[in-house]
């Protein structure tokens, strides 16, 4: 399975769940209705808590769900995909899938930060980062059929 680590605001995150899904490959979709979480279900003022109402809001029952299927697909995955732009999360998922000695990517542009050492690739180029995935034998990549 892929993780792409990344944030709900990426506009292109829907678009690589899309294109891996039509080559035939899992995808984890945090996005996903199934899957997705957010913090206006638990407060619709979450954004103004201090730490002791984040601490409290981090054990509520959505928040403990979201978290274990986050984690459970991370641990289930055999490749992460930084996909920037990314928040604080997706970070931490892509150290975590390092630590883990999963596959790991970094895909875009941003400015440097110091968790991109941990990652096997760092690209703004979606064919290199497909034929690193074709060495990984992730998929099949047939440069003179494929359109990006």
């Amino acid at each position: 399975m892929i993780y792409i680590a990344s944030s709900w605001t990426n506009p292109d995150q829907p678009m690589f769940v899309q294109y891996f899904r039509s080559r035939d490959l899992e995808v984890y979709d945090f996005r996903a209705k199934d899957a997705s979480f957010n913090w206006r279900d638990i407060d619709p003022s979450w954004k103004n808590w201090d730490v002791p109402t984040m601490r409290k809001g981090l054990q509520h029952p959505l928040a403990v769900e979201g978290r274990k299927r986050d984690f459970a697909a991370l641990d289930n995955c055999s490749t992460c995909i930084l996909l920037l732009p990314a928040g604080n999360s997706s970070h931490f998922e892509l150290g975590y899938a390092a630590h883990a000695r999963k596959n790991t990517a970094v895909f875009g542009k941003g400015r440097p930060d110091l968790v991109y050492g941990v990652a096997d690739i760092i690209t703004d180029d979606i064919l290199e980062l497909l034929e690193w995935m074709k060495q990984l034998n992730i998929f099949n990549l047939d440069r003179k059929k494929e359109r990006i």
